[in-house]
């Protein structure tokens, strides 16, 4: 049986990271306010964001093309096939030839198959490309790359986009190279071919090792770093907080946990508090110096301003919290801050620009739910049912998970909500298009007026089941339900929230 799949990537993912940034960081923050979420994964660039060098090469069938990319922004691999079944191979030029395999390519993964699509890709980087042809065929395979999780070819191909040069955007294909190269396993960035010619690549390479020591450690690595790389382009503000953390050696003394320790949100505030103190005893078992701690109630204050102003007051040195998106919302119009904030939600507006650092790390699980979207797709599937509680909460988990999956160019072809026990099979059925063929055995029957064996026969577009359970219980009756309806071959990807933690 295909079991379900919950993505560590919720709350106790982000608690861990939470104690990491606080603890071993000692809690610097980056120098500048985060008003905007995280940078997503690379997107396939269409459209050149660049210098004229990254225009096209003209052809004589352009207008070809261009309907067979529309075609492939629409997800219809399809009508991009019929239209590149138009050309005239004899009158190609090397051009158009390589343009096309970089099309063919995009046929291939929006397909499903990524592995066949990056070979055709790297196969096609070894030729002479027009530097437009190949900025795009680079987008394509970070994207690719990075949704499969090879996080370090992400990275790799992300550099050689910026070594094209004439970039109008370089600095953010920087924060994506970086942000790659976070996720990359230690094990891979200390394996990392080392091109010999591209000092760039090897600076980043080297910081990112850097990165992975804790304390004093890690910031005698960035002094070693600083030294080694003179040139590096990331010398004038290192990535990722990493400034703030140079800036500011001396670290935070005193952290202020603001959580909702009382009424709805209290589960989740005492769960990032079990999770920050576990690595706060785990940090001074080792030896390292961790800052005091004030715990304050989000709810003993009219205001996240008035508990944000309380805890400055006490002395803190950071603030962690608050975990509430509106708090997080009403904090952020604070032009003033004097000490930073590592908040636990993500204002869904524009915050006013500050003097003062306030780093948003989303813990919600709408964002989980895009996430789970985004590891589907990197590996293959492409149609999906999705099966959701009824109420606000699974609407929202809902829309966020189909919106991303759309972006992406996946499909939902059957979706069902659900209530309680009594629901669940009914769910699924409609779900997995199982009435429909129950409804087909029926009209037989009234046919030929006589009863019939008949077996269902699900949905057969379908390659992924997307499980947005509330908790571990509705997950855990729901998962044998799916193998029940003839669907236990289809991988099951649920949120976090259908672990128990055993």
């Amino acid at each position: 049986m295909t079991q379900a799949r919950p993505r560590s990537s919720g709350l106790i993912a982000a608690v861990l990271l939470l104690s990491t940034l606080v603890l071993a960081a000692c809690g610097a923050a980056p120098s500048r306010d985060t008003t905007d979420p995280e940078p997503t994964p690379p997107e396939i660039a269409e459209t050149p964001d660049t210098l004229v060098d990254m225009r096209l090469p003209p052809s004589e069938f352009e207008a070809v093309f261009l309907e067979a990319e529309r075609a492939l922004d629409r997800g219809d691999t399809v009508a991009a096939a019929l239209s590149l079944a138009t050309l005239n191979a004899s009158a190609l030029t090397d051009d158009d030839i390589h343009y096309l395999a970089y099309l063919e390519a995009r046929v291939t993964y929006i397909n499903g198959d990524g592995e066949a699509a990056r070979n055709d890709l790297e196969t096609l980087l070894l030729q002479p490309l027009h530097s437009g042809v190949r900025y795009r065929t680079l987008s394509l395979l970070a994207h690719l790359t990075y949704l499969e999780g090879d996080f370090l070819a992400s990275a790799r191909a992300t550099q050689d986009i910026i070594n094209l040069g004439a970039l109008t955007n370089t600095a953010a294909w920087e924060r994506r190279l970086w942000r790659a190269l976070q996720r990359a396993d230690a094990d891979a960035l200390f394996g990392a071919e080392i091109d010999p010619g591209d000092r760039q690549w090897q600076g980043w390479l080297a910081l990112a090792l850097a990165t992975r020591n804790s304390g004093f450690a890690r910031e005698r690595a960035i002094a070693r770093w600083r030294s080694e790389y003179p040139e590096h382009s990331a010398q004038a503000t290192l990535p990722g907080g990493l400034q703030q953390l140079v800036d500011s050696p001396q670290g935070a003394n005193r952290a202020a946990l603001l959580l909702p320790l009382s009424g709805r949100l209290a589960p989740a505030g005492r769960a990032v508090l079990d999770g920050y103190l576990a690595a706060q005893y785990a940090a001074r078992n080792r030896g390292e110096a961790v800052p005091d701690l004030i715990v304050l109630d989000e709810s003993d204050f009219p205001s996240s301003i008035a508990a944000y102003e309380h805890a400055a007051n006490a002395g803190a040195d950071i603030v962690v919290g608050p975990l509430n998106k509106l708090a997080v919302a009403e904090l952020g119009t604070q032009l003033e801050r004097p000490i930073p904030v590592l908040a636990l939600n993500r204002s869904d507006q524009m915050l006013p620009a500050s003097g003062s650092p306030l780093v948003q790390l989303s813990l919600s699980p709408e964002d989980e739910a895009a996430q789970l979207a985004d590891f589907a797709f990197g590996e293959g599937a492409r149609r999906a049912v999705i099966l959701s509680p009824r109420g606000a909460w699974g609407s929202n988990l809902q829309r966020a998970l189909t919106t991303r999956w759309e972006m992406h160019g996946g499909r939902v072809v059957g979706s069902s909500t659900y209530v309680d026990k009594e629901e669940y099979s009914t769910s699924i059925e409609r779900a997995l298009g199982l009435a429909d063929s129950n409804a087909r055995a029926q009209i037989v029957e009234d046919l030929l007026g006589m009863p019939v064996e008949s077996t269902p026969r699900r949905r057969q577009d379908a390659d992924v089941v997307f499980l947005l359970a509330r908790n571990s219980a509705q997950a855990k009756a729901l998962k044998p339900l799916l193998a029940f309806h003839f669907a236990g071959d289809l991988p099951v990807y649920a949120i976090s929230s259908a672990y128990s933690g055993v």
